[in-house]
């Protein structure tokens, strides 16, 4: 017999959601706080057995032994159904199916309690009553008679910090006679090659946590005692151990074993990526082995993938239930893992932003784009150059740029991410004069005008996706000579940029003819190596960063263009670095 069905009329936040599990394997996946784990835990709390494991614990988890309902709860208000795979019925037959009630046991010191009452179907065609389903099934508020367990979050509490019996196991006792000790070591060393050896000795762990206590079969793993294990480690040994109960089950049941259901929340937790691909794997041969319905949940993406294509291969033996959006949870209606990696990337993980690298050809290139990114950041939400683009979307990347000058041409630069994959984990930016397949004469770009340079000229295609250009064709000295060159060629359509300079004490008596003094702004350009110098460039850096000069540039039509072209490169290349490091953290 197996969970078949689940209906949530109402828990908490979840509302009128269904969804049935897979009969080997079922993930319970989405963004926090959205109740996985409540579910799982509502899941473990219907079925169960008297019979003993290992540590002579029964199959049955107990409710209030996972999670607490509070008395400010509307917990009478709460409608829950789980619907199982045996048909009931002494006249027509139909689902077996308990409806999950709460009982308020506070005066007897037993909390809130929860009690599986036998209920109607859950797609009740033939209007079968409460009362006539109680009189098939013969009782209202047992469990349904199915070995059940359940490994809850306790179980990574770190040895240390909880209280710790270690009870050994005599080399007698029935778990090295029965091989179950053999099974305990085969298991764990498939995830963590080596670990265990032949020698090891079996004990029982007894983690006392709060008034609680949790027992599992534990093995020595080398270069390291029971209490002293990682958190991994022993995650892994609770994980190995309820394995070991049902293998121990089937060997002492024979005949009489009837399979068993295993819940495990937060299955990935504390373990190498690695070890949760083989425990993957483990899992879809132990549940046919063993005869297992298991119900994991998790963040991993690595589960996440594996069960998708699982489910693409038999939609009735592996079920992927992704909840999103914790305000008004729902499921999802897609499994397609690479739209639900985005979702789990974009909400689970919204605010693991890590620096991303931005490597420039030079010092100059990286104060532009730090001029630059401030004109983006002052814009209004509802400007139109940012409408046409997802620069509002990724805008809070630009808080977490690590902006570096290393001194390398272009053409070295924009290789790099050929040669080494890490640099397409980070942000390539070059001079404008790289959108173009030949180089310039930058006294040709300083002699003739911006619109008479451009002339026949088109950018050419990026040769990575992480790569960006700053706007125009131009150097970055060239590129500033021509933005002061506009403002005091024509002075009287700049005004409100004249009238701004008084607002700052280090331009408040700056003048037109001052600009052009200082900057060597004339009729005849000068020669590039005139401005081609630190000198020249730290003035108009300078300048720049007090005057606001580019917030007034970038309000011409024509200068925008430019602006848009490089803010749509400079989004396209986040998302090109966000999906390289999403799939390195994740896959």
């Amino acid at each position: 017999m197996r969970y078949k069905r689940i209906k949530i009329d109402q828990f908490r936040n979840i509302k009128n959601i269904e969804f049935e599990l897979g009969r080997r394997i079922t993930v319970i996946s989405g963004v926090n706080g959205i109740g996985k784990s409540s579910l799982l835990a509502l899941l473990a709390s219907t079925s169960g057995t008297t019979d003993k494991r290992l540590n002579n614990l029964q199959f049955q988890p107990e409710f209030t032994d996972l999670f607490k309902i509070s008395p400010n709860e509307n917990f009478k208000e709460y409608k829950i159904l789980v619907e199982y795979d045996e048909n009931v019925g002494k006249v027509k037959k139909y689902p077996l199916t308990k409806r999950i009630s709460f009982k308020n046991d506070q005066r007897s010191s037993r909390g809130i309690r929860l009690i599986p009452r036998t209920y109607k179907p859950i797609d009740n065609s033939e209007n079968i009553t409460i009362n006539q389903a109680v009189e098939d099934v013969g009782n209202t508020s047992k469990r349904v008679p199915i070995p059940t367990e359940y490994l809850s979050l306790s179980r990574l509490v770190p040895l240390g910090e909880s209280e710790v019996k270690v009870k050994e196991i005599r080399k007698n006792n029935k778990i090295y006679k029965k091989g179950y000790a053999n099974f305990f070591k085969e298991k764990y060393n498939q995830i963590l090659f080596g670990s265990i050896k032949d020698t090891s000795e079996a004990s029982f762990i007894n983690k006392a946590i709060g008034n609680k206590k949790r027992g599992y079969l534990s093995l020595g793993v080398n270069q390291t005692t029971q209490e002293t294990m990682s958190v991994g480690q022993d995650n892994l040994s609770a994980i190995i151990s309820a394995f070991t109960d049902f293998y121990a089950l089937k060997d002492r049941l024979g005949d009489k074993y009837v399979g068993g259901i295993l819940c495990i929340d937060e299955i990935d937790s504390s373990l190498h990526p690695s070890a949760v691909q083989k425990l993957m794997i483990m899992l879809d041969s132990l549940s046919e082995d063993l005869n297992l319905q298991i119900v994991v949940t998790s963040h991993s993406l690595i589960v996440l993938k594996k069960i998708c294509l699982l489910q693409s291969k038999n939609s009735q033996d592996y079920k992927l239930i992704y909840i999103k959006d914790a305000t008004v949870p729902r499921l999802s209606l897609t499994s397609d893992y690479d739209i639900l990696k985005e979702n789990m990337f974009e909400n689970g993980f919204e605010n693991i932003k890590p620096k991303i690298k931005v490597y420039c050809e030079d010092d100059s290139t990286k104060a532009i784009l730090k001029l630059l990114l401030k004109v983006l950041k002052r814009l209004p939400e509802d400007d139109l150059l940012l409408q046409k683009t997802e620069f509002n979307k990724y805008k809070n990347y630009l808080d977490n740029l690590d902006i570096i000058g290393v001194s390398l041409g272009k053409n070295h630069l924009k290789n790099l991410p050929k040669k080494d994959s890490y640099f397409r984990s980070v942000l390539i930016l070059l001079d404008g004069d790289a959108k173009l397949d030949k180089n310039i004469d930058p006294n040709e770009a300083l002699g003739i005008s911006k619109i008479e340079f451009e002339k026949g000229k088109s950018p050419v295609k990026k040769s990575c996706g992480n790569i960006v250009r700053l706007p125009t064709f131009y150097s970055p000295e060239v590129y500033m000579y021509k933005v002061f060159e506009k403002f005091v060629a024509d002075p009287a359509t700049y005004i409100d940029f004249w009238n701004y300079l008084e607002n700052n004490i280090s331009t408040v008596n700056v003048t037109v003819s001052d600009i052009k003094k200082k900057f060597d702004i004339s009729e005849n350009p000068p020669k590039y190596r005139k401005i081609h110098n630190t000198s020249w460039m730290k003035k108009a850096i300078e300048f720049f960063s007090d005057s606001d000069i580019l917030d007034f540039y970038y309000k011409d039509l024509d200068a925008k263009k430019d602006l848009l072209e490089f803010t749509e490169e400079l989004v396209d290349a986040i998302k090109a670095v966000k999906k390289t490091n999403a799939r390195n953290l994740f896959d």
